[in-house]
C-alpha cells in the first residue's frame, strides 16, 4: 500500500519500429461513470492529455 502522498516509478520498454519518428503517451484513468472532475482529462468533450515522449 501506498502512503498518502507518495508515488512510485516505473520504467516500460517498448519495441518500437525503427522508422518511428514520434511516440505519445496517453493515460486513461477507467470508463464513465465515475467521479466527474471538472477540468480532468477524462472530463466529457476534454481532449486527452498527450505526454510527448523522446526517442533515443
Amino acid at each position: 500500500m501506498m502512503e498518502v502522498g507518495g508515488g512510485f516509478e516505473h520504467t516500460a520498454v517498448f519495441d518500437t519500429p525503427r522508422e518511428t519518428t514520434q511516440l505519445d503517451l496517453i493515460t486513461d484513468h477507467g470508463a464513465f461513470p465515475g467521479r466527474i472532475i471538472i477540468g480532468s482529462d477524462q472530463s466529457w468533450l476534454h481532449k486527452p492529455t498527450i505526454v510527448h515522449l523522446p526517442l533515443p
